[in-house]
């Protein structure tokens, strides 16, 4: 009975440390897609200031 108590506890102490372990990769790949999205969504903003910036200088020159 001893044996079996310290291998449920033992494997639960297994399956706590990999749902940890899982959490914590989890949390850094969504961390890392915020960045990216957030570095995405500035690239965006700066390539259609630029597209209208060429409008207006089309327009100007035209």
């Amino acid at each position: 009975m001893s044996q079996m108590q310290s291998f449920s506890h033992e494997t639960s102490v297994d399956t706590v440390m990999a749902v940890q372990a899982r959490t914590a990769a989890l949390r850094w790949l969504i961390q890392s897609i915020g960045q990216e999205v957030h570095r995405l969504d500035k690239v965006y903003r700066e390539v259609a200031q630029m597209e209208q910036l060429l409008q207006d200088r089309a327009m100007l020159f035209t």
